[in-house]
């Protein structure tokens, strides 16, 4: 239920993964019939901008289901669609009218691996992982559902209720410090309280989830991870940008990176505009990355590795990256 209140409080996207057979589709389905009740239940998520846009006008509550990938122009529109944003489309090939579409928007999105891999959709995301059920734990779908009915008034009762509660400790919320998307947090520490004085318990969780987007960033990034591994036991680096990306692209052989892919930058202005877009993700690493700006023969840039840094101990390289035998 807890899930469903955030849900309906605050505009994110909501990850769900796991295995098939961990209930990522139905889950979603009964947050759907909750939260935003519609005949079409789960969407599919389509690359196609347009139809993208009338699903994201049409509904308030997204739940894309089996999701395999999320391309980076479907990335970009589902950011402007849950922090708010307008979309000026041609009305009719025919003419130059045009339509211009507004929203601001809750999404979840499941799969079995985690697709959200772009670091500004990862930063507006909750990433939930689910778990396989036991087979004694199984039941049918019709009885799940009828027992879903049969609880959906109270279920209802309860949302609002807490909802009441949230509304009213909202104002009253003074936190320490404010991570990005300070409105969740403030308003995740409210629902908590209004649930029984959760409040701290949400945020040790959510602060816990803004380390594993961090880390998702990082994995999925083959720029990221070569920075990780080039800083690890080194205190500093420095020097052009172009000979930073020598130098990557060196390490990417032994790493087993293609440089030859579409994530990995061709030229030293694109390497500089992805470490600018991966910044806050390797500072929860311990590495601060520092552009000095355009001097005499480039761009001078400098990486310096905290080694006091928790997660700088807690990521090294030796995690989640080896080299290719």
């Amino acid at each position: 239920m807890c899930f469903a209140v955030v849900c309906v409080g605050v505009h994110r996207a909501y990850h769900t993964q796991g295995e098939k057979g961990v209930a990522k589709s139905t889950t979603c389905a009964f947050l759907k019939s909750l939260i935003d009740p519609s005949a079409t239940g789960n969407l599919f998520l389509s690359s196609d901008q347009r139809t993208l846009l009338v699903n994201l006008q049409q509904h308030w509550f997204l739940p894309f289901d089996n999701v395999s990938k999320v391309n980076d122009h479907t990335s970009d529109e589902l950011c402007r669609a849950i922090t708010g944003s307008g979309n000026q489309q041609r009305k009719l090939h025919t003419n130059d009218g045009d339509v211009i579409f507004k929203f601001r928007r809750c999404l979840a999105i499941n799969g079995i691996s985690n697709t959200v891999t772009r670091p500004d959709l990862l930063d507006r995301s909750i990433l939930i992982e689910m778990e396989r059920l036991s087979p004694d734990a199984r039941r049918a779908e019709s009885e799940i559902g009828a027992s879903f009915e049969r609880d959906r008034a109270e279920i209802m009762g309860g949302i609002f209720d807490t909802l009441s509660k949230a509304m009213a400790i909202f104002p009253t919320v003074e936190l320490d410090q404010l991570p990005r998307m300070a409105d969740f947090a403030q308003w995740g520490y409210a629902i908590g309280e209004a649930l029984g004085g959760l409040g701290r318990e949400f945020l040790d969780q959510y602060m816990d989830n803004i380390q594993k987007q961090n880390t998702e960033a990082v994995h999925s990034d083959p720029v990221a991870t070569l920075i990780v591994a080039l800083m690890d036991g080194r205190k500093e680096w420095s020097g052009l940008v172009s000979e930073l990306l020598i130098e990557l692209r060196t390490m990417a052989t032994l790493y087993g990176i293609s440089v030859g892919s579409a994530d990995f930058p061709k030229q030293p202005n694109g390497l500089s505009r992805r470490m600018s877009s991966l910044t806050s993700n390797l500072e929860t690493f311990g590495i601060h990355y520092k552009n000095a700006g355009h001097q005499r023969h480039g761009t001078v840039v400098s990486l310096k590795r905290d080694l006091s840094s928790p997660s700088s101990h807690r990521h090294g390289p030796a995690g989640f990256i080896k080299k290719a035998s």
